[in-house]
């Protein structure tokens, strides 16, 4: 099947609203991510400013050393909400749902499985978007730098 054909089967089994399925934890998740990130670059910077007389190469590590911070710790910050998330997607149709919202569904989860369950998948998540917050600052900085050519 293609991805139209999964979409239609999709639809008429679970009804329209299933394509929003996780959108509110996603919503958090993204808010907690880039106001975690975001933050934490522009605190890192002005702890630890980059020195004026800095090479290219020196920025460029400065980027992505603070890229890797705020991203490393915007990954601790936004898990919950992506196994809420995640939780939310995967339970079967016609199944009363355990998860409904955010916020009630973290609570069931620290009540019934503890603290670790809101951090399961953390590892792998750690390795990828850690690294990917310094990748991200430092490719930025490079189109942003072609860009002013024009």
């Amino acid at each position: 099947a293609n991805t139209g054909q999964c979409l239609v089967d999709l639809i008429k089994r679970e009804g329209p609203f299933a394509l929003y399925k996780g959108a509110e934890p996603q919503l958090f998740r993204n808010a907690a991510w880039n106001g975690t990130y975001f933050g934490l670059i522009g605190y890192v910077r002005t702890v630890i400013p980059l020195k004026p007389t800095a090479t290219k190469s020196e920025k460029m590590m400065y980027n992505f050393s603070t890229g890797c911070v705020g991203g490393f710790l915007a990954t601790l910050a936004n898990t919950p909400f992506d196994v809420v998330k995640s939780r939310m997607q995967n339970q079967l149709p016609g199944v009363a749902n355990k998860f409904k919202w955010t916020l009630p569904s973290l609570n069931i989860m620290m009540k019934e499985e503890g603290v670790r369950a809101l951090y399961k998948g953390l590892g792998p998540r750690l390795v990828r978007l850690g690294p990917g917050g310094g990748i991200m600052l430092v490719a930025f900085d490079v189109v942003s730098g072609w860009l002013a050519r024009f």
